[in-house]
């Protein structure tokens, strides 16, 4: 049977968690490098990562159109949780202030800044842009566990994912959508390489993949979705 992966960002690296296309089997595992997932044995057929793909040449008030079309999902309660993109000319910058500099400049209307949160991830998005462009034979998903636990529990959770009844009640969704975490599942990594919650989101992800994989997933926008200059496309699947 074909294995699949719900990817996370974390410290150290990538949380990922594989499993059979039925959710059986579930394994969890940190790398250093995206492209290390690709180093497992059967290799992941489908890779469902919560991390953005596809930049807007100029900056758009709110982001991606799937970035929009997600927080009204989600709602006021979680519309945070959504990070705007930047434009893919503000990546190149690891200084935060020139980063905004570019993406004040490559912007439509009114110029945008960016939240530091995002530019903390640029290196994360930088590495997976690569990726993308160089293995377009991967089959690789942009998702946002927000909107898998979304679609799972039928309502959005609104409780912090830090806090421990954020937590449960992530952690209890998973559990009745199929997602059987092992008993340690809080302690499989150092809290200096990986946290419990990006566990859960991993985790998350590995349930929005196998959707993907059964085509029966949703996706905002729906419809064909629209692709940057790179020829990625920028939709959000769960």
């Amino acid at each position: 049977m074909e294995r699949i992966a719900g990817v996370d960002g974390c410290k150290a690296g990538w949380v990922v968690a594989s499993a059979y296309a039925d959710l059986s089997g579930i394994e969890f595992r940190l790398v250093e490098k995206f492209a290390e997932i690709f180093d497992a044995r059967p290799v992941p057929v489908l890779v469902a990562v919560d991390m953005p793909m596809g930049f807007l040449d100029k900056a758009e008030d709110g982001g991606r159109a799937c970035e929009r079309a997600l927080r009204k999902i989600l709602g006021k309660g979680k519309s945070s949780s959504v990070f705007p993109s930047p434009c893919r000319a503000a990546l190149a910058f690891d200084v935060y202030e020139d980063a905004c500099r570019a993406n004040r400049e490559n912007s439509l209307g009114k110029p945008k800044g960016i939240p530091k949160q995002t530019h903390g991830i640029f290196k994360k998005m930088n590495e997976l842009d690569r990726f993308v462009r160089e293995h377009s034979d991967r089959a690789v998903f942009e998702c946002h566990p927000e909107y898998a636990f979304k679609l799972m529990r039928g309502e959005t959770i609104l409780e912090s994912k830090k806090t421990a009844a954020g937590l449960a009640s992530r952690y209890e969704t998973l559990a009745a959508a199929g997602i059987d975490l092992a008993a340690n599942w809080r302690r499989l990594f150092k809290l200096r390489d990986a946290a419990p919650d990006d566990v859960l989101d991993a985790a998350a992800c590995l349930w929005s993949a196998a959707r993907i994989l059964a085509g029966k997933n949703e996706r905002v926008p729906p419809g064909e979705p629209s692709r940057d200059r790179k020829d990625i496309r920028m939709a959000i699947h769960a």
